[in-house]
């Protein structure tokens, strides 16, 4: 919204600071953490605790960190100190939690792979239905010839052209 427009929803009017599960407007988002804080924030019931505070590129808001949230950080990043967390990219997507209420999930990003030779590894295949949804195929091994007495054939020649 610019400065100029009229704002036509409570969130326009009174933008929030931090990132919620509904400004991810049902789509996942691969950010980079340029920035991990600690603050000490105000709780619903008024009291103060201290919370993990992320700053990502490409976005205005924060998000704030709950317990779930940040041993997925631990998780991903193989590091429970707070500043190894910085320069990583995760996927954001919203989800709802196990007590039925809205929230982020972090996901790990996995880097592509560089590609292989065939004869040293099938890559997957992605397709894409009508509906736009992708469907992951997994070539499979070429199944070794049994010789006579039931055992595979010379494993060394069997893959052999």
């Amino acid at each position: 919204m610019s400065e100029h427009t009229k704002p036509q929803s409570f969130s326009e009017l009174y933008p929030g600071k931090y990132l919620k599960a509904d400004d991810l407007q049902g789509k996942s988002y691969l950010l980079r953490i340029v920035s991990v804080s600690v603050e000490k924030l105000r709780q619903f019931d008024g009291t103060q605790a201290w919370k993990v505070v992320l700053t990502f590129d490409k976005a205005q808001k924060l998000l704030i960190l709950n317990k779930t949230q940040c041993k997925a950080l631990t998780d991903i990043t193989g590091s429970e100190q707070f500043q190894g967390w910085q320069g990583i990219t995760v996927k954001l997507s919203p989800v709802t939690a196990q007590n039925g209420k809205p929230t982020i999930h972090i996901a790990k990003v996995r880097m592509a792979e560089p590609l292989s030779k065939p004869e040293e590894k099938a890559s997957p295949v992605v397709t894409f239905t009508d509906n736009s949804e992708a469907s992951l195929e997994v070539p499979t091994a070429p199944v070794l010839p049994l010789s006579s007495n039931g055992t595979h054939s010379n494993p060394a020649t069997a893959y052999r052209d």
